[in-house]
């Protein structure tokens, strides 16, 4: 594990945050916190440029853990993983909304943890796309597709289907060519 891979820990219970920063910290993570309320990890972000955030729902403060996610998505643009005792379809619907790599419920074991952490890092840092626009053909002219229109690639045999809000398209080359 890198040093620079750090990760802040927004947790209010003391003993589950100091329990998962010395997870980390034992797995070779650098930790920054933990702090137990929006404001504090508002402030921390804009100190600290974590690789991740680890972001417990129910915590201190006016807002919660949800809303602090999409200021973390929109403000800082970082991968976050929910650790959270709540899942219940509402809690689970607002938390959906925001994107988070994963949605852990505690009790969760390291491993679990680990893996987690590795996948949403790795999902990060590996865009699909790496130029903005792919070029395709649509019966008998090219056409380039921005590739924030495109929804996602479905392999097809040889070929890719790429699917965007309108219509679809075949690509002759596999998924692994066009990724």
């Amino acid at each position: 594990m890198s040093p620079e891979k750090s990760i802040l820990i927004v947790e209010d219970e003391p003993l589950i945050a100091d329990d998962i920063a010395g997870t980390l910290k034992a797995k070779g993570y650098g930790v920054i916190g933990p702090v137990d309320n929006a404001d504090e990890a508002s402030t921390m972000l804009s100190k600290a440029r974590p690789s991740l955030v680890l972001l417990d729902i129910q915590i201190k403060g006016k807002r919660d853990g949800i809303e602090l996610a999409s200021e973390i998505r929109s403000k800082h643009k970082l991968p976050f993983i929910f650790i959270t005792s709540f899942y219940d379809r509402a809690t689970l619907d607002r938390a959906k909304a925001t994107e988070p790599q994963a949605y852990l419920v505690k009790p969760f074991d390291e491993k679990d943890l680990v893996i987690n952490i590795e996948m949403a890092l790795y999902k990060h840092r590996k865009p699909l796309l790496t130029s903005d626009k792919i070029f395709v053909k649509d019966r008998s002219e090219m056409i380039a597709l921005e590739a924030k229109d495109i929804l996602y690639a479905e392999a097809f045999d040889n070929y890719t289907k790429v699917f965007t809000a309108k219509q679809h398209y075949i690509i002759s080359h596999t998924l692994k060519q066009v990724e």
